[in-house]
């Protein structure tokens, strides 16, 4: 037995046997810390941590994460919250940060390991339609509707339209507008 883990350690395979008895928590906090994060991917970090991650996971140790104890924490949150969204990027970044602690050797491998499980789907968003963006204007009258078709910026058809000149860029043609009282 001795002989298999020196072969182990000079073949660069050995790990101290404490190395991941570092409280998650601690670690997940200090990694958000060190990225140098905008403030809005901050907030973003520390919320997921706080309302999801950490509630499974703050008083474990690193090397405590098991892909098992993760698909069950996926699973819960999944089924208690039904925010398929945020919690696939809740995975994301738990994913994220044990493979900063897999590379940093403080665990021998990462266990986020549900294929797909950090894939956000979100369906489709309904537009309006022309028609309904036209009758919305008219109902605003000048000074606001045409902020409002500005904003949705009908394409090809409307008060606003889309052109191409010599390249391959398009450019908007505004109609002719006052904008009351500005006139």
């Amino acid at each position: 037995m001795a002989r298999g883990a020196a072969d182990r350690r000079s073949a660069g395979d050995w790990r101290a046997p404490d190395a991941g008895a570092v409280n998650f928590k601690n670690y997940a906090l200090q990694w958000v810390k060190e990225r140098r994060l905008s403030a809005t991917t901050d907030e973003l970090y520390r919320r997921l941590l706080r309302l999801h991650i950490l509630l499974t996971f703050e008083d474990l140790d690193l090397d405590e994460i098991t892909p098992p104890r993760v698909r069950s924490w996926c699973s819960e949150r999944l089924d208690s919250t039904g925010a398929e969204t945020t919690i696939a990027k809740a995975y994301r970044l738990l994913k994220t940060i044990m493979e900063t602690a897999a590379d940093d050797e403080l665990i021998r491998r990462n266990p986020c390991r549900i294929r797909g499980a950090g894939r956000e789907t979100a369906e489709e968003r309904p537009t309006a339609a022309v028609a309904r963006v036209d009758a919305l204007a008219d109902a605003m009258g000048p000074r606001w509707g045409t902020a409002a078709v500005r904003s949705v910026g009908s394409r090809g058809s409307g008060p606003w339209r889309w052109e191409r000149k010599h390249s391959a860029m398009p450019s908007i043609k505004a109609p002719p507008v006052c904008l009351f009282p500005f006139c």
